[in-house]
């Protein structure tokens, strides 16, 4: 298995060029133009699964568990997500999880919003 590099920003990425707000929250694998979002944050888990009824009745099956979250979105090509028990699914040394192709736009989207409720909780702070 090819060992990922792992870096905040594409190689392509001029500098002082925007960024789209919803990259300033995912991690950039260097290969295909793969971004990454990983939490563990339940409401943040239950919010995007908030219209998949099968996936959020399973959360709410599980409320002691810990679940790890990641979407992944390769751009202008496509948008997946997976989710996991932490410690059965889902471990720093196991994957287990199954992976789901997702709406591209959507999910862009729903990273938008996050990424724009963390801006604001930084505005708060200062």
């Amino acid at each position: 298995m090819m060992k990922e590099e792992k870096i905040n920003e594409p190689k392509s990425q001029k500098i002082g060029e925007k960024v789209e707000t919803w990259k300033e929250i995912c991690e950039y694998l260097s290969y295909d133009d793969l971004y990454e979002y990983n939490t563990n944050d339940r409401a943040k888990i239950e919010d995007y699964f908030s219209a998949d009824i099968d996936i959020f009745n399973w959360l709410n099956e599980h409320p002691d568990d810990s679940f790890y979250f990641t979407i992944r979105v390769c751009l202008g090509k496509y948008a997946e997500c997976s989710v996991g028990i932490w410690g059965v699914e889902v471990s720093p040394s196991n994957d287990n999880r199954g992976w789901e192709d997702d709406d591209y736009n959507a999910v862009l989207k729903w990273l938008n919003k996050v990424a724009g409720e963390k801006s604001k909780k930084e505005e708060v702070k200062i």
